[in-house]
């Protein structure tokens, strides 16, 4: 049998070596020159490769790959269409002759992009340019296929053979665009050139035309299912970068539905689910790793398989409190990217959080819930934070009921599983008593603490709160008396809540309970909750305790914003 290997060129001095060196088997070597004003085509000739010169105006990649088959002699029985970044390995033409003999005329072989250290491959697609010399020929202005004269039929099967795109990252992509917008007003129905535009735009961060492009698709019937999930996950990024979350969750999902067994969209479904710390969807969508296996084709993404998948299994089990699985995924995250120093910060954090809950399963009697109801205060929920993790008592989780007309995204992003966020809607207009009857019921420890997000409090708070009132076998302990920082003036004021006897006073940022108790006794659903509540714990006959704060633990900070009012006339202002 008699074998061409066949190209278009346009100045590839640098590769024609190489190419002749990986072709020479041939029967027949051809270059269809387009045009290069560099040495392309003195040098093919100079090494025996029939050269030609054409021109095709104006540029599409398939009349010029038409062009250049027709040049091919037509007593050859089978091409292989060969670009100049392209290499094939020594001993392929035994390996297309066998199958030939076969009857496989029409071969399915690996077009490798990239290969791990060892060798293998890393990202290729199964490729289809090895083809019979009559009744072919090309389709499409770019991303050009070959088609075949439909008397003709052809048992397509894979054979084992690997050719190298050692990809000329020089050369321009910048005609892509405009060729991939002309396929697709000559067929604007078509599957594939529709996605490949899609993608086109991704490329170039035309994040508008992304998610256009992207509907325009979705109405196409038909095309491979793992490339439409591809379009929708691109899709979904454009949504998330123009800011419209709900968007983006919506074609994340939809990239699942097309193809439920290609993971890297359940993949990307996880990592918009993280996005929006969506953490048990996080989990569920990233485990889906474990379920499914990896496919083999161009639209696969080696580090979905190698760490990132490994990674938000590890993200979401952390901030779920499965420390022991963020450290199993964790290791495994590494193992794939181990030059990663993200990975390996979180690891750290993920073991210290499992020593930590270690501890806190031995003296869960000591285990406190901080609860802390906010609105539209994300940098004093930044600055309590900051105060919590120095605290002397660790064994503690912080609850945090949040109704922001803005999200508080940066709390929201710390890899502390020991937080727990719950959101509502602004228009919910829910009072303050409301949310912390709500975020008792969540509460996991047998001890409650209000941490207001607008006051200061020390490092031994929790310690010194817990032990007065384990000391005093109370279920309430509280502040009797407090410093204020008025924050206008940055002045400091004393006050205590003996001044308004016989009239009970209790203010709210200072109460430590038991659990038990506010599960008996709930807040009133009002803004001035603690007040209230305090005198029904007393007319309940519970056990409370109170002292002053003779150590500085807490100070009260007053501002415009404040939900309760100070009484500037029962305190006394401090000398500076």
């Amino acid at each position: 049998m008699r074998i061409a290997v066949y190209t278009i060129a346009l100045n590839e001095e640098k590769h024609v070596k190489r190419w002749f060196q990986s072709a020479k088997d041939a029967d027949l070597l051809l270059i269809a020159d387009t045009g290069s004003s560099d040495s392309t085509v003195e040098l093919a000739r100079s090494m025996g490769i029939q050269t030609y010169s054409i021109s095709v105006s104006p540029w599409r990649f398939d009349h010029a790959r038409n062009a250049s088959l027709a040049l091919v002699s037509t007593d050859i029985d089978l091409c292989i269409q060969l670009d100049m970044d392209e290499v094939l390995p020594p001993g392929w033409r035994q390996i297309v002759e066998t199958a030939w003999l076969d009857g496989n005329h029409w071969p399915i072989y690996k077009h490798v992009t990239s290969r791990y250290r060892d060798g293998r491959p890393r990202t290729y697609q199964n490729y289809f340019k090895i083809h019979p010399r009559h009744g072919f020929s090309w389709k499409y202005p770019i991303h050009e296929i070959l088609v075949h004269d439909v008397k003709l039929n052809y048992q397509r099967r894979p054979i084992n053979l690997e050719v190298d795109h050692i990809q000329d990252t020089g050369k321009s992509r910048n005609s892509y665009l405009g060729l991939l917008e002309m396929a697709v007003s000559e067929e604007p129905f078509d599957w594939r050139m529709n996605h490949y535009l899609n993608r086109e735009y991704y490329y170039s961060r035309d994040w508008l035309k992304v998610l256009q492009t992207g509907y325009a698709c979705e109405r196409i019937s038909g095309g491979w299912d793992v490339e439409r999930a591809s379009t929708y996950m691109w899709t979904s990024e454009a949504a998330h970068h123009l800011g419209l979350k709900d968007l983006a969750q919506q074609w994340a999902e939809k990239a699942s539905v097309a193809a439920p067994h290609f993971y890297e969209a359940w993949h990307w479904r996880a990592h918009i689910a993280h996005l929006n710390s969506n953490w048990d969807e996080c989990k569920e969508y990233s485990f889906k790793r474990l379920e499914l296996t990896r496919q083999e084709h161009h639209l696969v993404k080696p580090e979905v398989w190698e760490w990132w998948g490994y990674d938000l299994m590890a993200l979401s089990s952390h901030r779920l409190g499965l420390d022991a699985d963020a450290i199993k995924y964790g290791e495994l995250a590494i193992a794939g990217n181990p030059a990663d120093q993200r990975l390996k910060r979180n690891m750290s954090f993920y073991e210290k959080q499992y020593q930590t809950s270690l501890t806190l399963n031995k003296t869960q009697e000591e285990f406190i819930s901080l609860i802390t109801p906010t609105r539209n205060r994300k940098n004093e929920l930044m600055e309590q934070y900051k105060r919590i993790i120095n605290s002397t008592h660790q064994n503690w989780e912080w609850l945090i009921f949040d109704d922001s007309d803005e999200p508080i995204s940066e709390i929201e992003n710390i890899p502390d599983s020991r937080i727990r966020i719950f959101k509502e809607s602004a228009a919910s207009n829910l009072s303050i008593g409301a949310k912390r009857n709500f975020l008792i019921l969540q509460a996991r420890g047998e001890y409650i603490a209000h941490i207001d997000d607008d006051d200061i409090y020390s490092n031994n708070y929790l310690t010194a709160m817990l032990n007065d009132l384990l000391s005093n076998s109370a279920s309430l302990h509280y502040l009797n008396s407090w410093i204020a920082l008025r924050k206008d003036d940055q002045s400091y004021w004393a006050y205590t809540s003996s001044c308004m006897l016989p009239v009970i006073e209790g203010w709210g940022f200072t109460f430590f309970y038991r659990k038990e108790l506010g599960l008996r006794i709930k807040f009133p659903e009002d803004n001035w909750e603690d007040h209230g509540w305090l005198q029904k714990v007393i007319d309940a006959n519970i056990d409370c305790s109170h002292s002053d704060d003779t150590e500085r633990l807490v100070i009260k900070i007053i501002h415009d914003r404040n939900t309760s009012r100070f009484p500037w006339h029962l305190a006394k202002r401090l000398s500076d």
